[in-house]
């Protein structure tokens, strides 16, 4: 990977993949519950000499986990997990002497969903609530973060045959810990609070917490012959994820409309056709220009099921 955004692997672990749907909350590229980041690689590797052996776990120990999800008949949907990950040691080892050095502190994770079906599954409110605790008593583990907190509510709204919709997610994140820990967030690629061409950012090395929010409202018309959505999707500087979810780029706003004509209805040599109009425009909270898109897309297929795209 040679960019500076993180790479997104899928869950594998069938006790997490279980009833997974319930605790989905996902904003943009943004997840609020990350599975993978439970029982995740340690994040610190300790210096060593060239004559000597280093031996370190690959994952964190999970040494238990809960989990409840279910939906009951007058459509609450409820789901719980919470669990906690060994402290870890890396063994440095030199002609039969060994020492062991702290890479990872005991954590536990808290990941709290409900939602309510409304109105035969038409309108669903919900929130969700996420923790992190790392309990750090290694002074050369204080780049990590204490413990961080992100709340979230959703609303979605269906109506004439779910043929409009109006679908709301919102977020608010802090993150507590050291100096050193807040600066190391404030400085790395999702954020760059040190970037001289971005005047509302402000590099604070005193800062012993981080917060911010984020967001996306889509809706519009989704079926029929003419389709119109649009979305705006927004991060401010401060939100971060990254200790139970997954945030790939903060401080932008994000506007993307899509318009589509579409035919199903077999004419003349034309088994089906539409003609869709993309466009999306990206600025920085502080205002910056970050890029415009349009794209317009012709698609033709035949009675004999050839295609011909015009893009």
């Amino acid at each position: 990977n040679l960019t500076s955004y993180e790479v997104f692997y899928d869950e594998k672990r069938p006790f997490f993949l279980e009833g997974n749907s319930i605790l989905d909350y996902g904003a943009g590229s943004d997840l609020l519950f990350y599975s993978r980041r439970i029982g995740a690689a340690p994040g610190y590797v300790p210096e060593y000499g060239l004559n000597e052996n280093l031996s370190m776990p690959d994952q964190t120990t999970i040494l238990n986990a809960l989990k409840l999800t279910g939906k009951n008949r007058s459509g609450l949907s409820l789901g719980v997990i919470n669990s906690m990950t060994a402290h870890e040691n890396a063994v440095i080892s030199f002609n039969g002497q060994e020492r062991k050095e702290a890479v990872e502190p005991f954590t536990n994770f808290f990941i709290g969903r409900v939602k309510q079906d409304f109105n035969d599954g038409n309108t669903v409110l919900g929130g969700m609530v996420t923790s992190t605790i790392r309990n750090i008593k290694d002074e050369h583990l204080e780049f990590l973060p204490d413990n961080s907190l992100v709340g979230g509510l959703d609303f979605q709204h269906n109506w004439l045959n779910r043929k409009y919709f109006v679908d709301f997610k919102g977020f608010f994140s802090r993150v507590n810990g050291s100096e050193e820990a807040i600066s190391d967030l404030q400085l790395n690629s999702r954020h760059y609070f040190q970037r001289a061409d971005a005047p509302h950012l402000t590099f604070n090395e005193n800062l012993t917490h981080l917060q911010g929010w984020g967001g996306e409202v889509r809706g519009g018309k989704r079926s029929g012959k003419f389709r119109l959505v649009g979305s705006l999707d927004w991060r401010s500087p401060g939100v971060e994820l990254n200790d139970v979810g997954y945030l790939r780029q903060a401080d932008y706003l994000n506007q993307e409309l899509s318009m589509v004509y579409w035919i199903n209805k077999p004419k003349g040599i034309l088994h089906s056709y539409y003609f869709e109009i993309d466009q999306e425009h990206n600025r920085s909270y502080g205002g910056e220009w970050l890029g415009d898109e349009v794209m317009a897309h012709l698609r033709l297929q035949f009675k004999n099921l050839w295609k011909l795209d015009i893009v």
